[in-house]
């Protein structure tokens, strides 16, 4: 059996005709594109093991001592940071579909979309949970391995929303968040805003007797760079009354994945076709100061 693959999708010939292949091949590609969110934040490294990566180990050290200043420069202010290793497990999130054998000879009559549901559904779950993954990581009533996304990593800055309700409120705990940010050494960097659909639209409120919305100030008084919706950003609780600052980059945080986004077929004896999406792929919190939550937050706009 030949497999075939490319960065995003793959998938095994023979099973049905080339076009068929070729258009399921699109419609994963372009279903997954729609969904992800946290890979506009998330620098993704792939060490292409294809699949067989059940673990990544990286590591941390303690920062060194500061430089010296001196007329001849000998001084010596030799350190060896002490480097500390982490290991991460690395998951295999997928789906499974099946096409009955009825549906793809009506496909090859009526047009291929009538294979569009299963093949959509099937991605859309995949591309959710590796959402859910990197920026949630597990949660309360979502098991994921004990692997840390975003708004569960230890060592992030964890802030109660002080400001009142949103969106007047969101100056206040915007400012408080950088400030946390700012003590763990992020000083003149605009941070990401990352959350819940409902609190991310709130901002979208306009500023009293203006009519410029609470987004618009944030963004243009540059106490953010950016402002990313997600359905799949939830508190270790498992609520959606928080959001998070993040600083982006691969010295913070990314995700490491093994095997890219594949589709795999096979064939039963009565013609029926069955498939799995799958890909491995996990979050990497290198410096979990580069994230400041703020929590409990209402909003009233």
């Amino acid at each position: 059996m030949s497999m075939r693959m490319n960065p995003y999708v793959g998938a095994d010939q023979g099973l049905l005709t080339a076009e068929e292949l070729l258009y399921i091949e699109q419609k994963v590609v372009e279903t997954f594109r729609f969904v992800l969110a946290a890979r506009s934040i998330f620098p993704v490294i792939n060490i292409g093991q294809s699949g067989g990566a059940q673990a990544y180990r990286f590591y941390t050290e303690n920062d060194p001592s500061s430089a010296q200043i001196s007329m001849t420069g000998k001084g010596q202010s030799d350190d060896h940071p002490t480097k500390t290793h982490h290991d991460v497990v690395v998951p295999v999130i997928h789906k499974e579909f099946f096409l009955n054998w009825r549906d793809i000879a009506s496909s090859r009559r009526q047009g291929a979309s009538v294979l569009d549901d299963s093949i959509r559904t099937a991605t859309r779950m995949v591309a959710e949970s590796e959402d859910r993954l990197l920026i949630s990581g597990e949660y309360t009533g979502w098991a994921a391995l004990g692997i840390e996304g975003l708004f569960g990593a230890t060592g992030r800055t964890n802030n109660a929303s002080a400001g009142g309700n949103w969106p007047v409120g969101s100056f206040a705990d915007v400012n408080v968040a950088r400030a946390a940010l700012q003590a763990s050494g992020y000083v003149g960097l605009e941070p990401v805003l990352i959350g819940p659909p409902a609190l991310v639209k709130c901002l979208d409120g306009l500023i009293a007797n203006t009519g410029i919305t609470y987004r618009q100030a944030l963004l243009g008084n540059k106490l953010l760079s950016g402002i990313v919706e997600s359905s799949n950003a939830f508190a270790q609780d498992g609520g959606v009354d928080s959001v998070a600052l993040v600083v982006p980059g691969q010295g913070n945080f990314y995700a490491v994945q093994d095997l890219p986004l594949m589709v795999r077929l096979w064939e039963d004896k009565t013609g029926n076709v069955y498939g799995t999406v799958r890909e491995t792929i996990t979050p990497i919190i290198a410096r979990p100061a580069a994230i400041a939550e703020i929590n409990t937050i209402t909003c009233a706009p």
